[in-house]
């Protein structure tokens, strides 16, 4: 849906508010965004920038508290005052951005007296600021960092971990679903950087009663595709059979049955349909 002029202004408006309180703020960062031009982009996800203007998601933009405004605004002019866009014209996109990304942020939570809420958006959390190395990133180029990534990665070619609680089921079942996906994505792993690889084997291990389910897994970097997909153990129903029927005759929880299937409704199951256990 097209916004109004009138919104669109309001959206301006606010950005250049912004601005002045970034330049009473943090003057440097408030004199470079003087020189941008600012738009709304309907088409993107959050924000972004291209050398001569930053354009916000309109969506994005009202999610975003003021402080957050101001983080995000900071964040793009760095990328323009970096020239980022040039710098890493040979290089992979996705890693160099990343790359970039734990720069800035370090800077500006720098900037900041080193307090982390000041690279927190409420919705995505804590935005990166460690370099592969366990330290600052503002205290390294985007090059530099970029190549920690690269050697960090070859490090890394397995894991393994368990999902406790109520909703372990669910988490287990989102894992198989991760693992089936085609193509290579990035992991996001504790105190390491983002790995870009898919999925090469997966194990999972429930164990009934004590709502725990064990995984560990393999995976490949920069893969393109998997040769087969993983199924976790499963049951067919019965003739007459509805989950609460297969809960007893498994003896898995009939919560656990209902989160890791799509029936919709736990009568709904019909002879011969395959009921994950998981």
């Amino acid at each position: 849906m097209e916004i109004s002029n009138e919104k669109a202004r309001r959206y301006i408006h606010r950005l250049l508010l912004a601005r002045m309180r970034i330049l009473c703020n943090h003057g440097f960062y408030g004199l470079l965004l003087m020189h941008m031009i600012y738009s709304i982009d309907e088409g993107c996800e959050t924000a972004y920038t291209d050398g001569e203007r930053i354009a916000f998601s309109p969506t994005f933009l009202e999610e975003l508290s003021d402080k957050e405004l101001d983080f995000v605004m900071m964040h793009e002019i760095l990328h323009v005052v970096l020239q980022h866009c040039l710098r890493g014209e040979d290089k992979d996109n996705e890693r160099y951005n990343i790359a970039a990304d734990i720069v800035i942020n370090s800077t500006i939570m720098h900037e900041n007296d080193d307090k982390a809420s000041s690279i927190t958006l409420s919705k995505y959390g804590e935005s990166m600021h460690i370099a592969p190395d366990g330290k600052e990133g503002y205290l390294y180029t985007t090059e530099e960092v970029y190549e920690m990534i690269q050697s960090k990665q070859k490090n890394f070619d397995s894991g393994n971990g368990c999902f406790v609680g109520e909703d372990s089921a669910k988490k287990a079942f989102e894992l198989v679903r991760a693992y089936n996906k085609k193509g290579s994505d990035y992991l996001f792993l504790p105190n390491s950087v983002p790995i870009k690889a898919c999925f090469s084997s997966l194990s999972i291990s429930y164990c009934a009663g004590n709502d725990r389910v064990d995984y560990s897994f393999e995976f490949v970097q920069e893969c393109k595709e998997k040769n087969e997909e993983h199924n976790p153990d499963y049951t067919v129903a019965a003739d007459g059979e509805n989950l609460f029927d297969i809960a007893h005759r498994t003896g898995m929880q009939i919560e656990n049955l209902v989160e890791a299937n799509d029936f919709g409704d736990v009568f709904a199951v019909k002879e011969g349909d395959r009921v994950w256990l998981i």
